[in-house]
C-alpha cells in the first residue's frame, strides 16, 4: 500500500470507529461534540505544533467557512448519534456517509462531466439510501 492509501484507510477507520465508541459516551449531542472537539484539539495540536508559523498567509475567510459548516455537521451528527439506539446507529452512520459521499461525487461531476456508470452509481447510492432507513 501507498503512504496515501495507507493514511486512507486508517482516516476511514478511525471515522468509522469513533461515533460507535460515542453512542456508548451517554453523552448528550451537544456534549459530545463539545468534549470530541477539546480532546481532537488536544490530538491534533500536538501532532501539527510545528506547523503553526505557515498560518500567515492563509485564506482566513475560507478557513472559518469550512469550520462553520464542520461545526454545524459535526454539531447534527453528535446529536443525532445520542439519540439513536445502539441498535439502529449503524444505519443512522451509514445514511450520513451517503450523504457525504454526495457532496466529493457532485463535485466531480461538475468538475469531469457525467458518465453512464457514474449515473448508475447515483441511483445506486439513493437507493441504498432509501432502503437502508425503511
Amino acid at each position: 500500500m501507498t503512504d496515501f492509501q495507507i493514511k486512507a484507510v486508517v482516516a476511514g477507520f478511525c471515522f468509522g470507529v469513533w461515533p460507535l465508541i460515542m453512542n456508548k459516551s451517554g453523552l448528550s449531542g451537544g456534549m459530545s461534540s463539545v468534549v470530541l472537539t477539546i480532546i481532537v484539539l488536544m490530538v491534533v495540536g500536538s501532532a501539527s505544533w510545528s506547523e503553526l508559523g505557515k498560518v500567515a498567509n492563509v485564506n482566513w475567510i475560507v478557513v472559518v467557512t469550512a469550520s462553520i459548516i464542520s461545526g454545524i455537521g459535526l454539531l447534527m451528527f453528535n446529536r443525532g448519534i445520542a439519540i439513536t439506539a445502539a441498535q439502529e446507529v449503524s444505519v443512522f452512520f451509514l445514511t450520513v456517509l451517503l450523504a457525504q459521499m454526495l457532496v466529493p461525487a457532485l463535485y466531480h461531476v461538475f468538475q469531469n462531466g457525467i458518465s453512464t456508470y457514474k449515473l448508475i452509481g447515483f441511483g445506486c447510492a439513493a437507493l441504498a439510501a432509501y432502503f437502508l432507513n425503511k
